[in-house]
């Protein structure tokens, strides 16, 4: 199987679930910590799948960690640090689809901080289940607590003047 070399431009094209938690990590102040998922268990290819990584992390790095940005990359998962697995992309479809360029990316980022930040949970019940479900399949303090401050982050993105469920639901899988 043939794995394309990431290169600065194919990062972002990454796609939509790797851009959404750049521009939260970017907000948010969390760091990211970055893995490929590839099946193959071929020795070149495991080879391959660390180099992507470490390259992936050292791209972000040198080019998101700006005085604007400071997008940071966690070499653990930990406090403060958002979880994401991006699916190793295929090279035809990688170059077949149009993709937003990450000057999009920074745009939006510079007009999210400017909306408020919403404090107001819509359903509070709703939300305490969910934060609850959450607690008991990963019983740790410190994960809910990233999980509430992502939630008020992601709402904030949406320019929502509340904190919805679907917030939360959204934060919770950076945590997992």
């Amino acid at each position: 199987m043939f794995h394309p070399i990431l290169n600065n431009q194919l990062l972002s094209k990454l796609g939509a679930s790797f851009t959404r938690a750049f521009e939260i990590a970017a907000i948010s102040g969390h760091a990211l910590y970055i893995t490929i998922e590839d099946s193959s268990k071929e020795p070149e290819d495991i080879i391959r799948l660390e180099a992507d990584q470490q390259f992936i992390r050292k791209v972000i790095q040198e080019n998101f960690n700006t005085e604007t940005l400071k997008v940071k990359i966690a070499e653990k998962p930990g406090h403060r640090v958002m979880n994401m697995c991006v699916s190793r992309p295929h090279f035809d479809t990688l170059y077949a689809t149009n993709f937003e360029d990450i000057n999009t990316v920074f745009s939006r980022i510079v007009k999210y901080r400017s909306f408020i930040n919403p404090k107001e949970i819509r359903s509070p019940e709703e939300y305490k289940i969910l934060l609850r479900n959450f607690y008991n399949r990963v019983p740790s303090i410190t994960g809910v607590l990233n999980a509430i401050e992502l939630s008020e982050i992601i709402a904030k993105m949406d320019n929502s003047k509340t904190i919805g469920i679907e917030h939360l639901a959204e934060a919770i899988q950076y945590q997992l």
